[in-house]
């Protein structure tokens, strides 16, 4: 499948255990998974934490996933 319907998939699944059990079902996932979606997923943080909004302004597609 390409890696956009990959992506759509990942984006529809709520919670961080099941986006750890989809990355175990193939390397494919978890080559999506792991480095993209599982640690900026939720974010609980002072919003003042300047630090984590420069890091998600460097990297768009972790912002992208937050929800």
């Amino acid at each position: 499948l390409p890696i956009e319907t990959l992506e759509s998939i990942i984006d529809n699944i709520d919670t961080c255990k099941d986006l750890l059990n989809l990355a175990l079902t193939c390397s494919r996932f978890k080559d999506l998974i792991i480095p993209n979606h599982i640690e900026y997923r939720y974010i609980r943080c002072d919003p003042y934490r300047r630090s984590l909004w420069i890091k998600l302004i460097q990297k768009p597609l972790l912002a992208s996933h937050i929800r």
